[in-house]
């Protein structure tokens, strides 16, 4: 990589057999595209902190990379970010905090980050933020107010996040009807079914899509967003 200075896309998906730290990488200060998911890749994401341009940064099932999101908070131009962990894999730790300095995020896409706490505060200076999805950080907890700044706001995922708090009607009146999809399963804490009731009443004609916990199966149209929002 030393060889390319001015690479700005960099996809490497599925490639096991690259190994080695993500270190190389910060010396390619051109990139506005990152797809490392799936690698052998090892390290923390602090080398990222020196890529002024990065835009879209994938690390889905990155097993060997650890850390915090500190690296990120340098990335002003992040559009873009998807991390998918899992059970038996290596595990981002910290809090969101690292994420308020990527005011320019559009998609934010944090998946079984179980290690991952705090609050959803940082998130509030997400103003152009349009499709969130924390499902299953269970240490995340606090209320959903942070997300009322979050205007743009048309995807919500916060299944299995047990721990966050508040009501769902404030969230969705704030939004000028552009939230359009919400799923709170086994979210015990979060009102629902209330709310619910009273935005149908109130906006009848508009269509958003609830999952909750008496809703056994995810329709269709649901799977299908969820792959486009994963870059399937």
């Amino acid at each position: 990589l030393s060889y390319m200075p001015e690479l700005e896309l960099l996809v490497l998906d599925g490639c096991k057999g690259i190994t080695g730290t993500i270190e190389p990488i910060s010396d390619l200060p051109h990139l506005e595209h990152i797809n490392i998911s799936a690698t052998g890749l090892e390290g923390t994401l602090d080398p990222l902190s020196t890529l002024p341009s990065l835009k879209i940064l994938y690390l889905n099932l990155c097993e060997k990379l650890e850390g915090t999101l500190d690296g990120l908070s340098d990335c002003v131009e992040l559009r873009r970010l998807f991390i998918s962990c899992h059970s038996s894999l290596t595990d981002f730790s910290g809090t969101l905090i690292p994420l308020a300095n990527c005011t320019k995020l559009e998609r934010l896409s944090i998946i079984s980050s179980k290690q991952l706490t705090g609050t959803l505060g940082p998130l509030s200076k997400l103003i152009h933020l349009e499709e969130l999805d924390l499902n299953n950080c269970t240490k995340l907890f606090g209320g959903l107010e942070p997300l009322t700044h979050c205007s743009k706001l048309i995807y919500l995922n916060l299944a299995y996040c047990t721990n966050i708090k508040g009501e769902i009607l404030p969230l969705v009146d704030l939004h000028d009807l552009q939230l359009s999809e919400i799923n709170i399963q086994m979210c015990k804490q979060i009102q629902d079914l209330k709310e619910i009731t009273h935005y149908q009443a109130k906006f009848p004609t508009h269509n958003v899509a609830m999952f909750l916990d008496n809703r056994k199966k995810t329709s269709e149209s649901h799977q299908e967003r969820a792959k486009k929002f994963l870059g399937y």
